[in-house]
């Protein structure tokens, strides 16, 4: 009857030992998946802070050339102009 005890026991020991290593990996398959969206957040903001920056040159360049068509005291104003429209349009996308 020991001999039955022995046997059974070990393969009470192997399925814990599954078990234990089943949930170690999940565990790290859970932290690999929030590393992953954390990394996609980032991104994700660095898309549209590029696209706001991106807007704003675009804006100013624009506000810029409609200024100097139509006189030099407007140039600067519609560059400002110019800017201030393309960082709301960049921020929107």
């Amino acid at each position: 009857m020991a001999r039955g005890i022995g046997i059974g026991g070990g393969l009470v020991g192997a399925g814990m030992d599954q078990q234990q290593e089943s949930m170690r990996l999940l565990g790290a398959a859970a932290d690999q998946e929030q590393q992953r969206e954390i990394g996609n957040r980032q991104m994700e903001q660095q898309r549209k802070a590029g696209n706001t920056q991106l807007g704003t040159t675009i804006g100013a360049a624009a506000g810029m050339a409609y200024g100097m068509q139509v006189g030099s005291v407007g140039g600067p104003l519609g560059m400002l102009a110019g800017a201030a429209l393309g960082a709301v349009a960049g921020s929107l996308f």
